[in-house]
Parts: C-alpha cells; sequence; structure tokens
C-alpha cells in the first residue's frame, strides 16, 4: 500500500498483438527492470511515510539516506551551489536508469556550460505528492542543509491522490494509513472503542472502488471540475508555503506542472495508443484522464499570478512529437522524452543560479 502509484500500475500489459514496450530489445532493460522493481521494497519514514531502501545496482542506485543516486562531477561536499529536485516517480526516474533521470540530466548539461561546482539531488520519491516534496524540504531545512535552487515537479500523483481520498492534499493510500493506524491501536488496547475504530477504518477502505473514492460521473462534471479545482488550489497554496521558505532560507523556487496523456497534444505510437486507450476503462484510469486535464487547463491561471516565470507547464512540451513518449497511461516518460523535460528545466535552473538569493 505505501508504494504509491507507480508501483501499483506501472508496465501495464498492453492488449495481444500490440506494439511491443519501448526498450523491449534493449541489451540493458531486463536487468535495469529487475533493479528497479527491487527497489520498490519500501520504509516507513516520519512525516513523509514512505521512503526506499539503499540500494547498489548497476543502473539503479539508491544512496543511504534512501535517495536516487544523481551522476555527477561534483560531490555535494565540495560543491559551491545546490540545486535539489522534488516530485514523484516522474521525478525519481521510474523507467529510467540513474543517468537518464531528469536531474542528472541536468547536472550533464550545467558541466557542459561550465557552470562548476554545482550538486545536483534528487529529492524525488515514487507516489509523492506535492505536500510531501513541501515536507520533505522542511525536513532537509531543519537538519541544517541549503540549497540555491529547488525545483518541484508535480500534478499526476495530486490528481491520483485526490481520486484515491477524494479530496485534495493528502497523501495516495491515505485510507490505509488509517486501517494500518487503527490495527495498531486495537493491538495494543483491545477495547471496544478502538474495535469499533477499526471497523469504521475498514469500512470506509472497503467504500472504494478500485482504489479510488466513486464518483457518479467520470464526465467533466461540477463534481470532478470541483475536485480538480482543488487539486491546483492546493498546489498553489504549497507553491506559496516554499516560496515564503525561499525568501527565509535564501533560495529560488521553480515549478514545473507534468505532461500527461490526457492532456498532451502528442500523435500516439501503437504501443501509447495501447496502454492508454481510454476506452479501457478501469481503478485510477478514468479519474486521472478527467483530472488531468481540468488541473492543466487551470493551472496557469492559479500559479503564474502568484510566481511568475517561475512556474511553467510542460503539458505541450510534446507537442508534434511522433516518437515513443508514454510508457503507460500515468505519463511515465522513455528516456528520450525525460530528456526534453529536463531540457525545459535548464534554462530556468541557471536563470536562478546566476540571480543570486532572493529578496527578504
Amino acid at each position: 500500500g505505501a508504494v504509491g502509484l507507480a508501483g501499483r500500475i506501472f508496465r501495464p500489459s498492453p492488449p495481444p498483438g500490440a506494439a511491443p514496450y519501448p526498450y523491449a530489445t534493449e541489451p540493458w532493460y531486463h536487468e535495469f527492470a529487475a533493479e528497479e522493481a527491487a527497489t520498490l521494497r519500501m520504509r516507513w519514514t516520519p512525516y513523509t511515510h514512505w521512503h526506499r531502501r539503499p540500494f547498489a545496482g548497476r543502473w539503479v542506485n539508491v544512496d543511504s539516506a534512501g535517495f536516487r543516486v544523481v551522476p555527477q562531477p561534483v560531490s555535494d561536499s565540495a560543491a559551491r551551489r545546490h540545486v535539489w529536485f522534488f516530485g514523484g516517480s516522474t521525478m525519481w526516474g521510474t523507467g529510467q536508469r540513474d543517468s537518464a533521470t531528469i536531474p542528472a540530466v541536468v547536472a550533464r548539461a550545467l558541466d557542459s556550460m561550465g557552470l562548476r561546482g554545482v550538486s545536483v539531488r534528487n529529492l524525488g520519491e515514487t507516489g509523492y505528492v506535492s505536500t510531501q516534496g513541501l515536507v520533505r524540504l522542511l525536513l532537509e531545512l531543519r537538519d541544517g542543509h541549503r540549497p540555491d535552487v529547488v525545483v518541484f515537479y508535480d500534478g499526476i500523483n495530486d490528481a491520483a491522490a485526490s481520486a484515491m481520498n477524494g479530496r485534495c492534499g493528502w497523501p495516495q493510500n491515505e485510507g490505509r494509513r488509517g486501517v494500518e493506524f487503527a490495527i495498531g491501536r486495537f493491538l495494543v488496547a483491545r477495547g471496544r472503542t478502538e474495535l469499533g475504530d477499526l471497523l469504521a477504518a475498514m469500512r470506509g477502505q472497503a467504500r472504494l472502488e478500485g482504489g479510488v473514492m466513486p464518483l457518479r460521473d467520470l464526465r467533466e462534471t461540477p463534481e470532478l471540475r470541483a475536485v480538480g479545482h482543488g487539486i491546483v488550489d492546493c498546489y498553489a497554496r504549497n507553491a506559496g508555503l516554499i516560496d515564503a521558505l525561499g525568501r527565509e532560507f535564501g533560495f529560488h523556487a521553480l515549478y514545473f506542472w507534468q505532461p500527461t496523456p490526457s492532456s498532451a497534444p502528442k500523435p500516439l505510437t501503437a504501443f501509447e495508443r495501447a496502454v492508454t486507450d481510454s476506452t479501457r476503462l478501469g481503478g485510477l484510469h478514468p479519474y486521472l484522464w478527467v483530472l488531468n486535464r481540468i488541473a492543466a487547463r487551470e493551472i496557469d491561471s492559479a500559479m503564474t499570478p502568484l510566481v511568475g516565470a517561475r512556474f511553467r507547464s510542460l503539458s505541450g512540451v510534446f507537442a508534434g512529437d511522433s516518437g515513443a513518449v508514454w510508457l503507460d497511461y500515468v505519463g511515465h516518460l522513455t528516456e528520450r522524452a525525460n530528456s526534453k523535460v529536463a531540457a525545459a528545466m535548464v534554462g530556468p535552473v541557471v536563470r536562478a543560479l546566476e540571480s543570486g538569493p532572493p529578496p527578504r
């Protein structure tokens, strides 16, 4: 339950006869897939709920603190400036080798541009919503670490968690956490009150359909538009808090809204048509399809007045791209497509690094 969205539905099986998986013939793919799957054994972490265990592989590596390793020319301890990346599985790098994650691509670009002594950290984690990224930022600041630039890349998980919980602002699968808490309390006290709480939590979880809160209609009804508006509102409120922290601790914050199959104008390959087919509705798929589209339509009007050019929606980054982009209906990307997303971040990161600390 703590693995989150990517761990439950990544790499769906396309229908018989569909085009093969984009990496199927790559010599590294099967070893990489096994390594990535092995990292999904999560451990409990205070405040942010779950985190990966350390892992050492050929293609996938997680350090002793539980963060994805970023291959780069400078160590964190030797760096003069620091860039931190936050997000969910698309930032962590589901579907990408260490060298192809967004932070790794940006780190190489900065070095090739002559920006030496810049350390890049990948603080993303599978399933995290933007609020968990904010909490992770708070914990890092509390522990005395200081960035120069922070980059938030969100959207998909905020939409997924809203569908799972029936409201915005909570982590994914929060109802399961409530059941687990009630089980623990009952095992300790074994009283009638604790038993009643446990049964109530279990009944609440049982009302879910395919892991999501049942909604009356999957068209753009007022109910779904309200959920989509809530996603955008929660994100903008988080951005306001992050910016306040930036003024206090002297860092710039950049925000990027994720492209998704339902909101991006792109001609689909045969494989993409198979795994994103909106007629194969079930579980989370239809909710994401509608909520991502609503949120992508509203996000600019919410974020641009708040942070100006420090926000950019990447919904159109693959417009006209006829190559392989989507690995599933969620929005995980091929390595080639991921490099396009990273390239869109490089310019804003450079400008933020060169502008000095923000005014307090």
